[in-house]
């Protein structure tokens, strides 16, 4: 997808379709947390649970996609109200039709969305012009999945954010799904973006397992020698792990807030090597990458370049405390975004 400073009708629901496939992995991923029993417990809602809900999503997908695609399943999309039982089917299946719909809008042209599209209702046809067809798909799953994440609130699921997929500023808080799909902000048309390109070289950006951080020496930053002073690199390693937390979504002056303990990161312990000195106007690579995350801590390895020049290695303990400063559990959820994986 490629961003443009010209009209482009067909952009939006190329967005859309993107937004949908995020919308819908985050929210079947965080339905994978139910509890035995939660998927199909009956519940007060249009169709009655969680699993009936997803379903339909997905058979109303298969109509609608079909259709544009210049397909005749038709209502035959129905056949099994319920065609998946388990919910690691039924994602697959979603993901599967969500990047059909993708593609189908990646192909659009202004002349397509004007033209017809033949929907068969059985005892009739439905013909309506392709981009009131796709507005009212999208309207279609934005109000069910509402009904999902409405439900999730009475479970011990915590409702995801589903709304932050469409914006250049919005990146930090769809990471960790971006991630899970294999997209980057390129393939939402934000390469080109000229605040998505001044925050990403503000803070840095992740790479597998961590962060990676630039910082240029200033003159501030060394001694009469021209060289960095050694205390300088605490500063930088600890603007590596501030801007790895943001990248993450977990900017610490929320932390705090996150619950009725609050959370916050101290450094217990920190081993330092220093391997060669930094000199001014040095561009320094600044690198974060997650040995442990779980418990009361968790271990970082963080590493200095200059180019090719390795001069900082670190081994950093963090604890875990409340507001009060005593050691707390850190919740699984932020966790798994320092680890990149869910918590087993």
């Amino acid at each position: 997808m490629t961003s443009s400073t010209a009209f482009d009708p067909c952009r939006t629901y190329r967005k859309l379709a993107r937004n949908n496939a995020l919308a819908n992995a985050r929210l079947l991923a965080a339905c994978a947390g139910l509890q035995p029993g939660e998927f199909e417990a009956a519940r007060t809602n249009f169709f009655p649970s969680i699993k009936a809900t997803l379903n339909h999503i997905l058979t109303v997908d298969w109509f609608y996609v079909d259709a544009l695609e210049g397909g005749r399943l038709g209502l035959a999309a129905f056949d099994e109200e319920e065609p998946f039982a388990d919910l690691k089917s039924l994602h697959q299946a979603q993901s599967a039709v969500d990047l059909r719909l993708v593609a189908f809008c990646d192909g659009l042209t202004a002349e397509r969305l004007l033209a017809k599209t033949t929907v068969d209702r059985g005892s009739r046809l439905q013909i309506e012009r392709t981009d009131d067809l796709l507005s009212h798909l999208f309207q279609h799953q934005t109000h069910h999945r509402g009904q999902v994440h409405a439900m999730l609130a009475g479970s011990t699921v915590k409702p995801p954010q589903l709304d932050e997929f469409i914006t250049a500023t919005d990146f930090r808080d769809r990471v960790d799904i971006m991630e899970i799909l294999g997209w980057t902000e390129a393939d939402l048309g934000h390469q080109t973006g000229k605040i998505m390109t001044e925050t990403f070289s503000l803070s840095g950006h992740l790479i597998e397992g961590g962060h990676r951080l630039h910082q240029r020496v200033y003159y501030e930053d060394t001694d009469f020698s021209g060289l960095v002073y050694h205390a300088r690199y605490l500063h930088f390693l600890e603007r590596g792990r501030t801007d790895y937390l943001r990248c993450l979504g977990c900017e610490q002056s929320e932390l705090i807030g996150v619950d009725e303990e609050g959370l916050v990161f101290v450094v217990h312990r920190m081993e330092l090597d220093f391997k060669s000195p930094a000199r001014m106007d040095d561009i320094l690579d600044i690198e974060t990458i997650t040995e442990k995350a779980g418990g009361a801590k968790m271990v970082l390895r963080q590493t200095i370049h200059a180019g090719e020049r390795r001069l900082i290695e670190a081994k950093v303990t963090i604890a875990v405390v409340n507001r009060l400063g005593r050691p707390r559990r850190l919740p699984d959820t932020i966790a798994e975004k320092f680890l990149g994986r869910p918590i087993e």
